[in-house]
């Protein structure tokens, strides 16, 4: 049976092996990002007005681009998709955005289009925000703007909205991702899609062009070293072509996992055969002590060398076998039940098979050496009743190479402490830990116990006295001792790795989702995702809203509804004290509100020298007054909607005289936040820009139909009116006076930096951010962030803590209501997000939906901690604890058949002593003293090595892969591990100690019955 569990062990750890390198390949491709599945080639091709150029046909320039790309790498079985695409401008009459405009392959296929899709040229798709912003819709006209070329007029077929936006389609590109979440309501960045011949028509010399191609999952499982090769134009100059991908780190990775997978495992299975070596060993040399009588006898009478030699040998290799067989069926069995099939199963079979074979000969070679010793001895040796006390050379050289190995395994442990790879000497460092433990406590056992023995005797226990002599008179019970202090030992030493491993996963999956439940969303804007979820929750206490967002490669952005951050967020104590929603959230000015109706704006407009601007309205300082603009002047007023949809009205023209004037409202039910105002004129195209510097409009009024929306005592308050604060923004300059607010437009280095938009101030600015404390001031000027990755905003920091949900390096939280309203020109790498507490209602998920959202992820920590269950160290490490327990359970057998060799001998002993009137209590103190107080000695100790191990080597196997270390894990032993393997020890090792006490007693019973 010991063979046949070693043998089962050796048999499942190939297939093992190779099920489980495949499962963690699975799982990371599942886990991957869509990043890492795809390849861009990034390059240019000859445009329409290039050096003996022509507009050619959008499929001639669609071909090219397929056929240059294509001839740069080449990924078989990779779908491909081609891209055209050039920035520029794109206004209507009230606005105008900085995009891209773009054809890709296939791109309706992959968009929610409302209208038609642009099959001919001058047709453009343009978003739902993006049209909303220039307040265009289908068939209207806009027009796209290139530097230095006259404007090219579009009619708008439609619009839409990305509807797989963190699909492959969308990865490594300028305009699908998070840019598709991004719920910024006037953000640039969202493409307007075209037909090709509408991008090989613009006037440019070079057309960018774009070629994607989507790797096949077959090829991570299946064929890394053939991807490898088809990606190696990644890191070679391919002239006019740049190659960007990240399947090269998800390969790396992949290989990573799988080596630590094998490495795992096959140091575990050493393990685990060296034990039972060791163990068999032990076994058949405590069985052929008994036969030595019989061995001395057959010496004497002359037996053959050979003869004696196959008597032995014979004994243990006939079960050895029959129980190899046995444990084949048994291993390879339970490794397909346990993980499954296997690409190749033939030739995980055959390593099985080889596996097997080389823990049946290293058995019966354990077999020959135990036997080796009576063959050596001569006949006055093996007819001793006693066996000698005396240790051989052969012993303590053993002991010494066990003992160098130990020391190197630790000094590799602690050379590379800092390394990201593994050895295998490392893995092996908490067992040679526990080996030197044993040894040493097995080298005092005897001693000691005729020490114990001694004195027990003197003071009259004769009990202790018994149990003492029989371990000092029988030196070979200290093999078996060491035996079951390393089983244990590496059993504490697994349970604590898995336990510490089980821990990490969870602490990670909760800091990396940062809510029990987290829905990644689509919305129309930011406003709409906040209305949304507070409409599916009006309590506050089940969902947040939240956008992440991020300022540079490692620092991250959490804006969040700070009202319901405590309930929602998962957090941690490790992370300091909950930042309260006052921090976050200080005392603004309510927002100024319209309905429906008319407005009116009571304003007058003049020319002044530039860049002066008035000190009262209608005044001048530095010169008399100019003559009007030769340009009108008009007032555009910005308004946003309760979903964040931006409406823009004009007033004007202007004349030099005070006056009002009015426009209609439509769209805003009971209000719209007012955003702003703005004097614009009108540029060569008609669009709208910004007037002279000089020009200077005075509003006195702005009302609706139920009554003033920017009453007087609000606009003669200069604070509550601000210039954009965007680190390039100048202007315009502000004054205010007798409820009145002036507007004067300045001068500009760039004329692209001046602006006469004025922001209402309804949100602190700067913006009040919590920092983690490891981020670092500005090396210069006020700190600022790119909040919503658009232009940096000032922020002030009011608090730190150590670290924030979600974020791995550095990062920052903000109010997420307040963020919006600052945040001029929000960018398109945010992802919207609804946090969800423990306990939500599922129903929360369809409120969600009828609130406008499109949920494109749901996440949740479970989830996420079992997608870490299956990657590599979990593996190796759930493999370490079956090892171990097949360890201990191969040590507890072995334990059991040393007693039922000596039980004879013992029995006639005690049966003896009980002929001359030692009581039958005593009988059983002694049997249940020596084996179970063995057993249980062995068991503490184990624990005592485990636990040494454990506080003075690392981890044998890393908790992640890829060295995540944002929270503080658990190292050294842990009390609530080490007592599981306490019981699991005291299960089996007290049981087999249990058992042979028992049947001790009943074998001297039968002595003396006999």
């Amino acid at each position: 049976m010991l063979t046949g569990l070693a043998v089962a062990v050796a048999a499942a750890a190939p297939w093992y092996a190779r099920a489980a390198e495949r499962s963690v390949a699975v799982a990371d491709v599942d886990g991957a990002r869509s990043s890492e599945l795809v390849v861009r080639v990034a390059g240019r091709v000859e445009g329409s007005i290039a050096p003996g150029g022509s507009v050619r046909p959008g499929d001639e320039v669609v071909s090219e681009v397929g056929e240059q790309a294509g001839d740069v790498v080449d990924v078989p079985g990779a779908g491909t998709t081609v891209s055209l695409r050039e920035s520029g401008t794109i206004a209507s009459e009230l606005a105008r955005i900085n995009l891209r405009l773009v054809y890709r392959d296939e791109m309706c296929e992959h968009l929610d289009v409302e209208g038609k899709c642009p099959q001919a040229a001058g047709e453009v798709l343009l978003s739902r925000r993006t049209a909303q912003t220039l307040q265009v819709g289908a068939g209207d006209k806009v027009e796209f703007v290139l530097a230095s070329q006259p404007p090219i007029e579009f009619t708008v077929a439609g619009t839409y909205q990305i509807g797989d936006p963190l699909g492959a389609y969308w990865a490594l590109t300028d305009f699908g991702g998070s840019a598709a979440l991004d719920p910024g309501a006037d953000g640039p960045g969202d493409p307007a899609f075209v037909a090709s011949d509408t991008v090989a028509a613009l006037p440019v010399k070079e057309i960018l062009a774009d070629y994607h191609l989507r790797v096949p999952e077959r090829l991570f499982l299946d064929d890394l070293a053939g991807l490898r090769a088809d990606l190696s134009a990644v890191s070679r100059n391919s002239g006019a072509w740049r190659v960007t991908t990240d399947a090269v780190t998800l390969a790396n990775r992949i290989d990573q996992e799988r080596d630590l997978v094998t490495l795992g495992v096959g140091v575990a299975a050493v393990q685990l055969l060296v034990l039972c070596w060791f163990g068999l060993f032990f076994a058949v040399r405590h069985t052929a002590e008994q036969r030595r009588p019989d061995i001395g006898l057959l010496k004497l009478r002359g037996a053959a060398r050979w003869r004696l030699w196959y008597l032995a040998i014979a004994q243990s290799a006939v079960p050895m076998v029959g129980g190899a067989v046995l444990g084949v069926v048994v291993g390879l069995g339970g490794a397909r039940l346990v993980a499954g099939q296997v690409p190749e199963p033939g030739s995980a079979a055959l390593f099985s098979g080889i596996a097997a074979l080389a823990a049946l000969a290293g058995a019966l070679l354990a077999a020959v050496a135990a036997d080796a010793g009576g063959m050596r001895a001569p006949v006055t040796d093996l007819l001793r009743h006693v066996p000698s006390r005396r240790r051989g050379w052969r012993a303590e050289v053993v002991d010494l190479i066990i003992v160098l190995v130990a020391a190197a395994g630790l000094y590799q442990s602690y050379a590379t402490a800092s390394e990201d790879d593994t050895s295998g000497l490392a893995l092996l460092a908490p067992a040679l830990i526990a080996v030197l433990v044993a040894l040493a406590a097995a080298r005092l056992l005897t001693p000691l116990a005729g020490r114990v023995g001694r004195r027990a005797l003197r003071s009259g226990r004769v009990p202790a006295a018994l149990g003492a002599t029989q371990l000092a008179r029988r030196p070979g019970t200290h093999r078996v001792f060491a035996l079951l202090v390393i089983a244990v030992a590496l059993l504490g030493t697994a349970v604590g790795g898995w336990a510490a491993a089980s821990d990490g996963r969870t602490e990670r999956a909760r800091h990396e989702l940062g809510a029990d439940r987290v829905l990644t969303v689509q919305a129309r804007s930011r406003a709409q995702l906040v209305a949304a979820v507070r409409a599916a929750d009006p309590g506050g206490t089940q969902a947040m809203a939240v956008v992440r967002s991020n300022d540079g490669p490692a620092t991250v952005l959490l804006a969040v509804d700070s009202a319901r951050f405590a309930a929602v967020a998962d957090w941690q104590p490790v992370y300091g004290d909950v930042p309260p929603a006052a921090l976050l959230r200080p005392p603004a000015p309510e927002p100024l509100s319209a309905a429906d109706g008319e407005l009116t704006l009571d304003v007058a407009a003049k020319m002044m020298p530039a860049p002066l601007a008035p000190l009262t309205p209608g005044g001048a300082a530095g010169g008399a007054a100019a003559p009007a603009p030769a340009e009108p002047i008009f007032v555009l007023v910005h308004l946003a909607t309760e979903a964040g949809d931006q409406v823009s009205l004009r007033f004007g023209p202007l004349g030099d005289a005070r006056a009002t004037y009015r426009a209609p409202l439509s769209g805003c039910g009971a209000g719209c936040r007012l955003l702003g105002i703005e004097p614009v004129t009108r540029n060569f195209t008609g669009r709208s820009v910004a007037p002279e510097p000089g020009a200077t409009v005075t509003v006195f009024g702005l009302s609706g139909a139920a009554g003033p929306v920017a009453p007087p005592a609000v606009l003669g308050d200069v604070s509550r009116w601000r210039a954009g604060v965007g680190r390039a923004t100048v202007g315009p300059n502000l004054t205010a006076a007798d409820g009145a607010l002036t507007i004067t437009a300045v001068r500009a280095a760039r004329e692209d930096d001046r602006s006469t938009r004025v922001y209402v101030v309804d949100a602190p600015a700067p913006l009040p951010v919590v920092s983690t404390g490891n981020t670092s001031p500005p090396a210069e000027g006020d700190p600022r962030l790119a909040v919503f990755g658009g232009e940096d905003v000032p922020v002030r920091t009011v608090g730190a803590v150590r670290t924030l949900p979600t974020v791995h390096r550095f990062g920052y939280l903000m109010d997420l209501e307040y963020a919006d309203r600052i945040a001029e020109n929000p960018g398109t790498v945010d992802v919207p997000q609804v946090w969800l507490a423990p306990g939500a209602p599922a129903g929360i998920v369809d409120k969600l939906r009828a609130g406008g959202l499109t949920v494109i992820s749901d996440e949740t920590a479970a989830s996420v901690t079992d997608r870490l269950g299956r990657e590599a160290p979990p593996s190796a490490l759930r493999f370490q604890l079956v090892a171990a327990l097949a360890g201990l359970l191969l040590t507890a057998g072995a334990f059991i058949v040393v007693a039922a060799v000596e039980r004879p001998e013992r029995a006639a002993e005690l049966a003896a002593l009980r002929a001359q009137g030692l009581p039958p209590r005593v009988v059983r103190r002694v049997a249940w003293g020596g084996y179970a107080g063995l057993a249980v000695a062995a068991v503490l100790l184990g624990l005592g090595a485990s636990a040494l191990a454990q506080a003075v080597t690392r981890r044998p196997i890393p908790l992640f892969v890829d060295g995540w270390d944002v929270l503080p894990v658990a190292v050294g032993p842990q009390p609530l591990p080490l007592g599981l393997a306490l019981l699991v020890g005291l299960l089996v090792v007290g049981a087999a100690g249990a058992v042979a006490a028992v049947l001790l007693v009943r074998a001297v019973r039968r002595e003396e019955s006999a």
